[in-house]
């Protein structure tokens, strides 16, 4: 097997990272070389993922992970819309002549064999399909374009089922696509630099990359009736972050609740301490993790909660019986892989979608009204009624498989040996 070098083009996106990093960790251990393109605040994370790292110059790059440094600042929107208004001007489309330009750059002064694209940052993808290099892109979560059968993403909607929802999501799809049109102007300004002909749609530009992976699994997203010829589920990746604490599982036999709310900053100390709140009268024992978003001394939680700064998933939850989560796509990814029920409480971004992907397994509940009380009831309920740890389980057990059989790495070496193939054919 030959060795290659791919540029994986990303954003600090909180729970974007592990899945991506997690990808060119085994790409490495393959004999590979990753270099990363991203914020300097992710620079320690590709270094421990054993990558080599280049900081954007002309595109946003964050100097801390403090909230005045956020360059999104999604906590202060305060609908659905208005947070995917802001991911399109910031980060999707608005910024795509920068991005553009620092990919450009990378690939001048590098020999990579391929350019791999978080694919949030659709502006990135000028300048990587520009470059006449193979090009991929990851989604680490659910899929948000609309298709038929499938709602659009972004405001936790359902799939229809009856004639009143069928006609809310038409709706829905329709304000969803005009809106991210608008970021058609940016994307075409940046195609125009590097001689790439217009396009209609943002969109559109997921049409023209070699392989449209997505790090996640078919039995856990909606499912759609047709997909574009370069789109494949690879399954969900399930690395927790290199700056996960050590953890030692506590003595005694209360039934332990994992309780996680996010590694970035979305305004959730309430989310925190109403979910601290909920264990008051409960025969259970809560581990809160903070993620490192907020001070173990911040908080004074019941005597039945345990507060650590953080913790990794993959060893805490084989221990618990259930986990109360903001549902970040990581994060629900891994409870389900432990076949551990849960309780979604969501901050915003795709939230609200993985918690509806969670009800409709039939693996937990979704609180919107996100009070300690509500939240205690919800919590009550998937612990005593045992369909919810089914459901789990057998989720987790396709999770899992498809996990072990990491066609994320097959599909990216295939990516640049199929390219070499086609350079010899045309060489001969």
């Amino acid at each position: 097997m030959s060795s290659n070098h791919y540029l994986f083009v990303m954003w600090d996106g909180g729970g974007t990272i592990p899945p991506e990093l997690g990808v060119a960790r085994r790409l490495i251990a393959r004999g590979h070389r990753v270099t990363v393109l991203s914020e300097q605040t992710m620079a320690d994370e590709a270094a421990a993922a054993g990558c080599e790292f280049i900081e954007y110059q002309h595109a946003f790059s964050r100097r801390s992970r403090r909230p005045e440094d956020d360059p999104l600042r999604d906590f202060e929107k305060r609908t659905p819309i208005g947070m995917l208004q802001g991911a399109r001007d910031i980060l999707m489309c608005g910024r795509a002549v920068d991005f553009s330009r620092d990919v450009r750059a990378a690939v001048e002064v590098n020999d990579f064999d391929a350019i791999v694209v978080d694919a949030f940052l659709l502006g990135a993808l000028p300048g990587a399909l520009s470059t006449g290099l193979p090009v991929a892109t990851l989604n680490p979560g659910p899929e948000m374009r609309p298709a038929p059968g499938r709602p659009p993403g972004g405001m936790g909607l359902k799939p229809s089922d009856g004639r009143l929802a069928e006609l809310r999501n038409r709706l829905m799809k329709a304000m969803f696509m005009t809106m991210f049109k608008a970021g058609a102007a940016p994307i075409n300004a940046a195609r125009q630099e590097w001689g790439l002909e217009p396009i209609a749609h943002p969109f559109d530009q997921w049409l023209h990359v070699d392989r449209y992976l997505m790090l996640t699994s078919a039995h856990f997203d909606f499912p759609a009736h047709e997909y574009p010829d370069n789109f494949a589920y690879v399954g969900a990746q399930l690395d927790d972050p290199s700056w996960s604490h050590q953890w030692t599982p506590p003595a005694g036999d209360e039934p332990l609740v994992l309780v996680s709310l996010g590694s970035t900053f979305q305004n959730q100390r309430s989310k925190f301490e109403a979910a601290m709140d909920a264990f008051r009268g409960l025969s259970v024992r809560g581990l809160v993790t903070l993620g490192n978003v907020f001070e173990v001394g911040q908080f004074s939680p019941p005597d039945n909660v345990d507060l650590v700064a953080s913790a990794p998933h993959n060893e805490v939850l084989p221990h618990t019986r259930a986990a109360v989560v903001h549902g970040g796509h990581g994060t629900v990814m891994k409870t389900l892989a432990a076949g551990r029920p849960m309780v979604v409480v969501p901050l915003g971004r795709d939230q609200f979608d993985n918690g509806a992907r969670v009800e409709v397994a039939g693996a937990g509940i979704m609180v919107k009204k996100q009070s300690a009380q509500h939240i205690r009831a919800a919590l009550r309920e998937v612990l005593e009624d045992p369909s919810y740890r089914n459901a789990a389980e057998a989720l987790g057990a396709q999770l899992r498989e498809e996990f072990a059989a990491d066609r994320a790495i097959s599909h990216l070496e295939e990516l640049v040996s199929r390219a070499m193939r086609e350079s010899h054919a045309r060489a001969s």
